[in-house]
């Protein structure tokens, strides 16, 4: 196993020697240095660093030289601890002379701050005053371009919204902000009349509606009623032919009663009842238009009552049984 190095600490602070150039230094020194644009005064700074610089590389050899593969492998361990410790004593050494060179730089930067801060308070309200005082035309432009631009944003809300503020309105000149306010008032009255032209559209849009809902109120109305009527009609239709129906029946129920009576009557009553129908025929013999018709008609009507007059008398007599 290799040697154990040996820990140490940061050596004591010292000149970097002459013979290193800003050339032999690391990269990222190199880069640092000209970053902050000290090429002409690093070698003070550097020479408290230098040691430990040069050591980075061999802790960096030992550390890739220790492979552990097995938990076994315990002396690896104790030269990685031995390593770490040395690394963190430098990392420690590191710090602590950061903070010792850089101090004196602190205090000093903190008191040139303070004296610059002062002189700063000083003169600020001077400044602010004199800016006042240089500004005055242009601050009291401002403030009336601000008073304007509020004015005329009130005037344009007026006739409307308006998507520009007051600051851009304060801008225009007095032609433009007439020609844009006229502008805004036409199309507020544009708008009006179209609002009242819709208006009134709606209006008799809704009175047309309103009108049909009334027809078709009265349409359904009228259709109800003569449906009514209708179903009043048939009813009453219904009821005339039940009482027709209902007389035919008992009429009929009559007749076939009389009829069974007759059979059973005596001959004599049998031919009063045919002279009686037989007189009945002649008051119900028709109108006609020619004379042969109407002398026709006269002898069958004679013959017809001198038939029934035989027959009642006939019965009137008495019939044979």
């Amino acid at each position: 196993m290799e040697t154990q190095m040996a820990v140490t600490v940061l050596p004591p602070v010292n000149d970097t020697p002459a013979t290193i150039e800003f050339t032999d230094l690391p990269a990222k020194v190199q880069q640092l240095i000209i970053r902050h644009d000290l090429r002409d005064d690093w070698r003070a700074i550097y020479a408290h660093f230098a040691a430990p610089l040069g050591t980075i590389a061999e802790w960096k050899r030992r550390n890739d030289g220790i492979v552990i593969a097995d938990r076994h492998e315990t002396d690896k361990m104790r030269e990685a601890g031995d390593i770490w410790a040395a690394v963190r004593e430098v990392w420690t050494a590191v710090d602590s002379q950061r903070k010792a060179i850089k101090d004196p730089f602190l205090r000093k930067g903190q008191l040139i701050d303070g004296i610059a801060n002062i002189i700063k308070d000083e003169i600020a309200p001077l400044l602010e005053d004199l800016k006042a005082k240089r500004d005055y035309a242009k601050i009291l432009e401002q403030k009336e371009e601000s008073e304007r631009g509020a004015n005329r944003r009130a005037a344009l809300l007026l006739h409307g919204p308006t998507a520009l503020d007051a600051a851009t309105l304060g801008k225009l000149s007095d032609e433009q902000f007439t020609e844009m306010l006229e502008s805004a008032r036409q199309s507020a009255l544009t708008r009006k009349l179209e609002e009242s032209d819709r208006r009134e559209r709606l209006e008799r849009e809704l009175e047309d509606e309103r009108a049909r809902r009334r027809a078709t109120e009265e349409r359904l109305a009228e259709e109800r009623r003569k449906l009514e009527e209708s179903e009043r009609e048939l009813a009453e239709q219904k009821r005339i032919e039940a009482e027709a129906a209902e007389r035919e029946r008992a009429a009929e129920a009559a007749r076939r009663a009389e009829e069974e009576r007759l059979a059973q009557a005596p001959d004599r009553e049998k031919l009063l009842i045919l002279a009686q129908r037989i007189s009945a025929i002649t008051l119900e013999l028709p109108t006609v238009a020619t004379e042969s018709a109407a002398w026709e008609l006269e002898r069958v009507k004679t013959l017809l009552k001198t038939t029934a007059e035989d027959l009642r008398k006939f019965g009137a007599n008495g019939a044979a049984e």
